[in-house]
């Protein structure tokens, strides 16, 4: 299917769908970008040092004219792998293609331009949906469109958990005592208690209605028929007794593609659970969060001489006309994308209601 260049030429449509892309990772609130945030490689390969957040031996004190001891490289090795393609085209069919030709040109170019921000939206909703997999899994999971395989980034086995009294069973959970337990797992690995907790609403709810949580947070003896949420300020000031971030909640719903055509609304983290991490980087800057990256290769379509990209490296986008009966025009917008948490340990997480 040709290029149509008619009304875009797919450098300028490229430039309008990167901008859509970086303006959701940045502004929309259920991004998930801060904690591993984009960064381009003129590649379809990452490769990455793993494992350097751990605990690191400390230095040894010589004596003057004593030779430097010989330290370790903790580090787990090199990550090393495919970025993976995705992306979606969207139509501009016949009888809107006519109708908004009879209003102007303008109109159609408008028209495009929305859709190819629509096509955008689309990757960066898939992009967030594997970083969300990366957080509270530390592997990905690919199935469907000839695709069936994991990429297992090696987080402990027991960062992957379920509370034995989960807290909906308000007698005989303790939310504070198993956070603190959690936390110091987390501490014991990498040597800093976590900086965030990211959960849902739900999570956050069962914690704040918890009749335990509210007589600590009141400061009262315990009443097992409290069933009101405690104050704010209060679970805040309780949380940081013991060292405990504040909870972060993102309550966002994606729809995806089951292999049998059909879609699924689902949650894009999980309502059940809660992931302790490391502070979260700027979701604009390449390399600011400790916990990952999110590295964005160059495709195919890229590289290509009449397509006329001149950056390479990200995500690209153009007009396609099939120049057939019926006449059907696409906007198709291609990447190669893939997030990588390249210290994994850095997120743990539990199922907790």
């Amino acid at each position: 299917m040709p290029i149509n260049r008619d009304f875009f030429d797919p450098d300028e449509l490229t430039s309008q769908i990167r901008t859509a892309l970086a303006e959701m990772e940045i502004n929309s609130p259920t991004s998930l970008a801060p904690y591993l945030p984009s960064e381009t490689l003129d590649d379809i390969e990452y490769e990455a040092e793993a494992g350097q957040g751990g605990l690191i031996e400390a230095a040894m004190y010589r004596a003057f004219e004593a030779e430097l001891p010989l330290g370790r490289d903790e580090a787990l090795g090199n990550l090393r792998g495919r970025i993976h393609p995705l992306g979606q085209k969207i139509p501009l069919f016949e009888e809107e293609r006519l109708r908004l030709r009879n209003d102007s040109e303008a109109a159609l170019r408008a028209n495009i331009t929305r859709k190819a921000r629509r096509a955008a939206q689309a990757v960066a909703i898939a992009v967030d949906i594997k970083r969300a997999d990366a957080i509270t899994t530390g592997k990905l999971t690919f199935v469907g469109n000839n695709q069936d395989f994991v990429v297992d980034f090696g987080r402990r086995a027991d960062f992957t958990t379920t509370a034995a009294n989960l807290w909906t069973d308000t007698t005989n959970s303790d939310p504070i005592a198993y956070l603190q337990s959690l936390a110091d797992l987390y501490e014991a690995e990498n040597g800093f208690r976590p900086e965030e907790m990211l959960t849902s609403t739900q999570v956050r709810t069962a914690f704040y209605r918890h009749p335990k949580v509210n007589a600590a947070a009141w400061g009262s003896a315990y009443n097992s028929s409290i069933t009101a949420l405690a104050p704010e300020a209060n679970v805040s000031g309780l949380l940081g007794q013991y060292d405990l971030p504040a909870f972060r909640t993102v309550q966002g719903k994606v729809k995806v593609r089951n292999n049998d055509g059909t879609n699924t609304i689902r949650n894009l983290i999980p309502s059940d659970s809660l992931t302790m991490l490391t502070r979260q980087g700027d979701p604009a800057v390449a390399g600011s969060s400790m916990f990952g990256r999110t590295f964005w290769g160059v495709t195919i379509e890229a590289t290509k001489a009449n397509w006329g990209i001149t950056e390479w490296p990200g995500i690209v986008g153009a007009v396609f006309d099939n120049d057939d009966v019926p006449a059907r025009m696409w906007v198709a917008a291609s990447a190669i994308a893939m997030p990588v948490p390249v210290n994994p340990n850095f997120s743990l997480t539990a199922k907790v209601v």
